[in-house]
This record gives C-alpha cells, structure tokens and sequence, in this order.
C-alpha cells in the first residue's frame, strides 16, 4: 500500500487565484503538452465564468521538490522568484493557462509573443452591445467603443482609461449603458471563487500515477523522474 497522501480542498476567489500565479507559488510544470486552446475555447471559458457556470477544479501538487517548471505563463513571461514549497498543477493548464494570459495586461518586459503561434488569441475584449467575448477582426485593429479588454479588468489606470475612452465614444446614454455592462463583468469575475484540490506529502510515483490516470495517458509526456528535476 503505498503511503497515504493529504488531500486538501479549498476555494478561492479567481483574482487571488492569479495573483499567486505572478508571485510563483503556482506553476505550470513543463511535463505537460504545450498550450493547444483554440480562441474560442477561451471566449467560451470567459463566457462560463460571467454566466456564474462551474470551470472545474484544479489540481495541484504541493511540493518542495526541485522540478522542471514554464518560465511563461501564456503570453506572460513569470519573474523568478524564489520559493521554499511550490504547487505544480497536475490538472487544470489550459483553463489556468487562459485565464492568466487573458486578465494580465503584456507589456514588453515580460511578454512571450515570441515564441508564441498565436499572441493575438489573449487579448479578448468584452463587447457591451452584444455582451460577447471576441477578437477583434485583424491585428493592430481598433477596438470600438462598446469593446472593453480584459487585460484591463485588474489594473485599476487602465479599467478607468477604456471606459473613459468607450464613455467619450459614443452618445452619453449608450456609453453609460456600455459601462454599466462592463461593471457587470468585472463584478462577475471578481466574486468568482474556482476550487482548488491539492495534494501534499505525495511521492514522486504517486504524482505520476495520478497525473497519469486523470489525463488518460494521453495530455502528458512523462517518462522518468528526469522529466520533473531540474538539469544540473
């Protein structure tokens, strides 16, 4: 039988969630497939979360482990900062992964346009008329005045930048009705609360199978113990 691990749960709320990816206390190991969401799939996720719709838990693996982890997040290169314990996700990537690079603004110090296929895939804007998550049409594109980015949701200056700028774009009544609508989001995004499962006093071969068992054997490549620890 092999030794017992800790299971602990909790929820937590979605800004909180992102702030402890920026501060490293959660990473995204390198042993997992790279990032294969398609932009609508991350609208969709978007979508959920405003429409109050449950997203899944994550998985994560406490450990203090020296481990092979993505210097970048999406498009968000991630400072290196030290840390005694880390939380790898084992389960949860892609949905963690869309939610990071989509509500934190890139800016040219840390961003990872490239090595990314498709940069223009986080910069997802609310659109208060038809009150849809989209793209715009084409890169360097304006955005109107009913759209609003979601890198802006987090950033105080810049929350208040575009909705002056959606306000003074179009008739008094229609930008109030814009943001009002855009209020309504940040306030949906702000209240959500994502669960989080995570293991602790776990084994390396325990990690492995459970990692292995939830993903099919198919959305990781793990061969060996090489494939956690860091090259010397």
């Amino acid at each position: 039988m092999s030794q017992k691990i800790e299971v602990k749960h909790e929820i937590i709320c979605l800004f909180d969630l992102i702030r402890r990816v920026e501060q490293g206390n959660i990473r995204i190991p390198t042993f997992h497939q790279p990032f294969a969401w398609e932009r609508a799939q991350i609208c969709e996720l978007m979508d959920s979360i405003c429409n109050h719709y449950p997203i899944g838990s994550l998985l994560l693996w406490n450990t203090d482990g020296n481990f092979r982890c993505r210097d970048s997040i999406g498009p968000i290169l991630l400072k290196n900062i030290a840390q005694n314990r880390v939380n790898l996700v084992l389960d949860g990537q892609q949905r963690l992964t869309s939610l990071f690079g989509t509500l934190r603004m890139p800016s040219t110090e840390n961003l990872n346009g490239a090595q990314d296929p498709d940069p223009g895939r986080w910069c997802i804007y609310f659109n208060a008329e038809r009150q849809i998550f989209e793209h715009l049409d084409a890169p360097n594109t304006t955005p109107r005045e009913f759209h609003f980015p979601l890198w802006a949701v987090m950033d105080t200056f810049a929350f208040l930048t575009e909705t002056e700028r959606m306000r003074k774009g179009t008739r008094e009544e229609t930008g109030q009705r814009y943001i009002k609508r855009v209020q309504e989001v940040v306030r949906a995004l702000n209240n959500y609360m994502v669960p989080l499962t995570t293991i602790e006093n776990t084994h390396f071969s325990q990690a492995v199978t459970i990692l292995t068992r939830l993903n099919g054997k198919g959305g990781v490549a793990i061969l060996n113990a090489s494939d956690f620890s860091h090259a010397p």
